[in-house]
């Protein structure tokens, strides 16, 4: 809700607590998930480096994550990649 409302640093926050709490369940598709959500922050912004970064970084969880979690950091770093103007 915090991103939707323009809120950014209180929606980057919130991400980043729910990353640290997915760190610590020990649940890789949440802390995946997470990352992903913070690209989609930074694609949103315009900052294209930082979303390929946490995108690829999703990717780190592979193999214990769900096909479709993994399709949302391809889908992330591709806008990211995108945004820079590369295939």
């Amino acid at each position: 809700m915090c991103q939707d409302s323009r809120q950014h640093p209180a929606a980057l926050a919130w991400y980043d607590r729910s990353h640290a709490w997915a760190l610590e369940a020990g649940d890789a598709t949440l802390t995946s998930t997470t990352l992903n959500m913070r690209a989609h922050q930074a694609w949103s912004l315009g900052d294209a480096p930082c979303c390929v970064r946490l995108a690829e970084a999703s990717r780190w969880h592979d193999g214990r994550t769900t096909p479709g979690v993994q399709g949302m950091a391809a889908q992330m770093a591709g806008r990211g990649h995108a945004q820079l103007g590369e295939a």
